[in-house]
């Protein structure tokens, strides 16, 4: 017995209203611009273009619990698209919100 397929409809008009609220709201998205290592506290501090400052204990991001200070000072935002196919042996990722802006 198989289930019935949900069918939504959208209208051009619904879909042209949200491309609009998203471009309104694009200035307070908490978009990655920099990151870099604080051999101090230990953290990875990343600032978001909306001033807020994210700092994150080293240990407590995947792969870096024992990576070498110069490994770690190595820092980079990457967006959404070079995070997936990068080649580089070690990387940091963050979530998708706070991801660079592939645009």
């Amino acid at each position: 017995m198989s289930k019935a397929k949900a069918r939504i409809d959208v209208t051009d008009e619904q879909i042209e209203a949200a491309i609009a609220l998203a471009k309104l709201r694009e200035p307070y998205r908490p978009k990655a611009v920099a990151a870099t290592y604080r051999a101090k506290d230990d953290v990875i501090a990343i600032q978001l273009a909306t001033g807020v400052e994210v700092a994150i204990p080293r240990k407590l991001l995947q792969g870096l619990g024992h990576a070498t200070p110069e490994q770690v000072g190595e820092v980079e935002i990457w967006d959404r698209v070079r995070a997936c196919t990068g080649s580089r042996s070690m990387s940091t990722t963050t979530s998708p919100a706070l991801s660079k802006a592939s645009s």
